[in-house]
């Protein structure tokens, strides 16, 4: 049989104001159904109450994830910033803090932090590559950093180059191309 919790979440956090357990279960279950702006109200309140402590990573990841898609983008980074920093070895926060990233206008902040997932996730899955990627990284980081590139003083004329075209030196050699055979 199930439990009351789980065959209406949404009336049982509204019965348990102050149970973690059902302010998360309602927020999940919005969550699932789609209905975001409804689930931020039980996500904000589990928040409030310390979050589940069975999964505070998938939690934060919920709630961020949410706060990104109702359009709160630089609460969604803050929430998902600070996971990532709680749990450094969770690749899917780290994947959906750069989503917020990019929805916050920080692409090269967010494109690091992609590639930062990735290699993270799967260390040997790019071995090849490991070094140049790892250059396009810092790179991209460098980048995210740096003080915006000041427009040009006369319309039309050329600005500095931005630091994130440069690229780094290649770790695997290029492939000799092949001429086309006469025929």
């Amino acid at each position: 049989m199930a439990r009351a919790i789980d065959r209406d979440p949404e009336a049982w956090a509204t019965a348990h104001p102050d149970d973690v357990d059902a302010q998360a279960a309602a927020a999940y279950a919005c969550d699932r159904a789609g209905r975001e702006a409804q689930a931020l109200r039980y996500y904000q309140r589990a928040f409030e109450l310390g979050g589940p402590a069975d999964d505070r990573a998938g939690f934060l990841l919920g709630f961020g994830s949410t706060l990104r898609n109702v359009g709160r983008v630089d609460d969604a980074v803050a929430v998902l910033g600070e996971a990532v920093l709680a749990h450094p070895d969770h690749a899917a926060l780290r994947a959906f803090l750069a989503l917020a990233l990019g929805s916050a206008g920080h692409h090269a902040l967010a494109l690091a932090t992609m590639l930062d997932a990735g290699l993270t996730a799967s260390p040997t899955a790019f071995d090849p590559y490991r070094r140049a990627l790892g250059e396009y990284l810092r790179a991209l980081q460098e980048a995210a950093v740096a003080p915006a590139t000041p427009a040009p003083a006369t319309p039309g004329a050329p600005g500095p180059a931005p630091r994130a075209a440069r690229r780094p030196a290649r770790s695997t050699p290029r492939r000799a191309s092949r001429s086309r055979r006469s025929r």
